[in-house]
């Protein structure tokens, strides 16, 4: 007999806007994850984001700020340590005892008697999940596809990259000069690079896409080496919420520019009625 959980709110993605979601009411909120790692649109992806120039108020989004300080997983202008993110992230879900599993995926949704069934299949099996609400914060619109509606806004993917100065005087600003697309993390010498994909690329196209961009530098960025590539696409979608069907919506993480502010808008939806929003 297939297993049936419920809950008032089901989160599709354990992104940096579902966590956001999540943990505001943990004990009416169940997040699924495909993968096994949290904020994956922005750690996996070596997204560092761009530092965003606003003022907090939520004193959640204040108190989770001031950690990732404290830890120096971010510093003062707002660019982020990568790597430090997930543990810190991993530490407060467990605090605030958030229902969240990992490599799990949605397999079929349907709508019943004002409740969304949603199968999901995890290393425990094929589970049923009956929530009030769904909110798809996944990069693809995992929702959508099960649906089979198409995703008519168009979405811009990226593959990034790591860098390591193979030389002392390695300038960031070599890099900048040959066209490159730069972002600095919060420590020294911490730099990726973004190259520009095509919708259709997939990892093959993707990979060699990056070779060709990385080959064609100049003699100055050649002080450079690759140190790794993303082990997830950076795909950007626009941002904001979207009504997929009753009660059903899609809020991508990957439309903000910093995992902050990603973090800051799933609190703040969770916190008002989710409507008024365009539907697909």
């Amino acid at each position: 007999m297939v297993k049936t959980i419920c809950t008032e709110l089901l989160v599709i993605g354990a992104t940096f806007t579902g966590m956001g979601m999540a943990l505001s009411d943990p004990d009416r909120s169940l997040v699924i994850e495909s993968t096994a790692a949290v904020g994956s649109e922005f750690i996996a992806a070596f997204r560092p984001g761009v530092p965003v120039n606003r003022l907090f108020s939520d004193r959640r989004v204040l108190q989770f700020r001031d950690e990732l300080m404290r830890r120096r997983a971010m510093d003062e202008a707002g660019r982020v340590h990568l790597p430090a993110l997930a543990p810190i992230c991993c530490s407060l879900l467990h605090q605030k005892k958030v229902r969240i599993r990992f490599l799990t995926r949605p397999m079929a949704v349907e709508y019943e008697q004002g409740k969304w069934k949603v199968t999901i299949i995890s290393p425990a099996g094929v589970e049923v999940i009956v929530a009030t609400n769904v909110v798809d914060t996944s990069s693809i619109g995992m929702m959508l596809r099960l649906l089979g509606k198409p995703n008519e806004e168009g979405y811009q993917p990226y593959i990034n990259a790591s860098l390591h100065r193979s030389e002392g005087l390695a300038v960031v600003q070599d890099l900048v000069e040959d066209g490159l697309i730069v972002y600095e993390g919060a420590i020294d010498g911490e730099v990726y690079i973004n190259v520009s994909l095509c919708s259709e690329d997939d990892w093959s196209k993707a990979r060699m896409r990056l070779k060709e961009t990385w080959s064609a530098r100049s003699q100055a960025s050649r002080k450079w080496t690759i140190a790794s590539v993303a082990s997830a696409l950076d795909i950007r979608q626009q941002s904001g919420i979207r009504t997929i069907d009753d009660q059903l919506y899609w809020l991508p993480s990957s439309g903000y520019d910093h995992p902050l502010q990603a973090y800051n808008e799933g609190l703040l939806l969770r916190n008002t009625q989710m409507d008024g929003s365009e539907r697909l």
